[in-house]
């Protein structure tokens, strides 16, 4: 029997993925870093990057809240690495026909190999991670409350907080390198999984519950804290240094108050109840594919440079610009992963995969 999806985790997926969308016209589009300090659009550039950092170590814990009771099947990492193939190919191949200057040999071989060269450095974390996940969940379901809380809060401490006070001196303690690793990813999927199994009490300090209403204005409260800590430390830089010295430290997925606005929020999405039915949350589905179209080479081409320009406009035009253009990107690739999930079905690729595992299965 199909298990029924809480829709509520699906709407936060979606969220998440506006949220990866809003980050990359920030960084790849606009360049918000290099936005001139205290203008307008600077502030607001720095406000939405601080309420959306959070959306990397969310879709982790996504994993982990959905995954704990499901059965890890090799065909689904199977058809995963076949889809970001298809989009790691065609794009570098497209690419080299429309500008072949821009291409070499070896951007032809490693997007062949898309795990490897690290075309997509989320996936590659996933891939490593896709193949301990059974043993995750082993450990999840095998520890007690107390033992749980006790390795959530180890992991954060040793591979989360500390690193994160290390790249104030521009190190990469125990080579978590900001959080963009296989280790950080499974940490954050085992905070997921334990979530899901013993609530939000199993990362906090007080056995107790929470309306959803506190979770919301929780999360809220460390969005606004991490945009305020850019406020405060660039002033102070600026007044004792007058030069900028790691200003965005709590702009990291190790941040203690970035971890907290990710656990906030998924335990708002689980705890509320909405009825399946519109396209954007059929929608929730493609949100990987998205992903991949928009962080793809050829996308990188043609469509960040569209925003470049966008930084010396007025405050009213820059928000009204990121915002329609995350939505357009957003419906955009969905529409072209749409596509793609359609060819797959017509060409029963999941079939195949199967029954390829089965008759190697026999075999062995």
């Amino acid at each position: 029997m199909r298990k029924e999806k809480n829709m509520g985790i699906e709407l936060l997926r979606i969220i998440s993925m506006f949220m990866v969308i809003f980050l990359h016209i920030l960084n790849f589009g606009i360049n918000y870093q290099g936005l001139e300090s205290f203008s307008a659009n600077w502030y607001i550039s720095w406000f939405l990057e601080g309420f959306c950092y959070c959306a990397v170590n969310i879709y982790a814990m996504i994993s982990g809240y959905v995954m704990l009771n499901s059965r890890c099947r090799a065909s689904r990492i199977i058809e995963l690495w076949l889809q970001v193939f298809c989009y790691s190919v065609i794009s570098i191949l497209v690419l080299n026909k429309l500008q072949p200057e821009l291409v070499s040999r070896m951007d032809i071989w490693k997007s062949c190999f898309p795990v490897l060269s690290q075309r997509f450095w989320y996936f590659t974390a996933y891939f490593a991670i896709f193949w301990f996940i059974p043993f995750f969940n082993w450990i999840v379901d095998k520890l007690s409350y107390i033992q749980m809380r006790k390795l959530i809060y180890r992991l954060i401490l040793i591979f989360g907080i500390m690193p994160w006070i290390a790249e104030l001196w521009g190190t990469w303690a125990f080579g978590l390198t900001g959080g963009y690793t296989a280790l950080w990813l499974s940490i954050m999927y085992l905070v997921g999984a334990g979530i899901r199994k013993y609530g939000y009490s199993v990362i906090s300090f007080k056995r107790k519950e929470h309306s959803k209403q506190y979770f919301l204005r929780m999360a809220v409260c460390c969005g606004i804290l991490i945009y305020l800590t850019k406020l405060v430390l660039t002033i102070l830089n600026r007044t004792v240094f007058e030069y900028e010295v790691r200003t965005d430290i709590f702009y990291s997925y190790l941040s203690p108050l970035v971890i907290m606005e990710a656990v906030f929020l998924l335990c708002f999405f689980c705890k509320i109840k909405i009825k399946q039915g519109s396209f954007w949350l059929k929608s929730s589905g493609l949100t990987f594919g998205i992903y991949l179209i928009h962080l793809s080479p050829l996308f990188g081409e043609y469509v960040w440079k569209r925003f470049s320009s966008v930084g010396n406009k007025t405050p009213l035009i820059f928000t009204g610009v990121v915002i329609l253009g995350t939505l357009l990107i957003y419906a955009g690739c969905a529409g072209i992963e749409y596509c793609r999930v359609k060819i797959f079905s017509i060409c029963k690729i999941s079939p195949i995969i199967e029954s390829i595992l089965k008759n190697m299965k026999k075999r062995g």
